[in-house]
């Protein structure tokens, strides 16, 4: 049986899983025209500005899988 997926606002914590989903994604080029890597604490300002542009992440056994922002 496969774990339940849970959707929830992104955390302070969740900065250093993003960053390191985030430039997965910039150094495999399927994700994103991006070309420079981000920081956690560049993360972290994304977090900041929630609530202005909400950040979610995807949680799969405790862990952050995947996240959503609008930019």
């Amino acid at each position: 049986m496969s774990e339940a997926v849970r959707i929830r606002a992104a955390r302070p914590a969740d900065a250093v899983p993003i960053a390191a989903i985030y430039n997965h994604g910039i150094e495999e080029r399927i994700a994103t025209f991006e070309t420079r890597l981000r920081t956690p604490d560049e993360v972290a300002g994304w977090l900041e500005a929630g609530l202005r542009f909400p950040v979610l992440v995807a949680e799969s056994a405790g862990e952050v899988a995947g996240f959503g922002r609008i930019g």
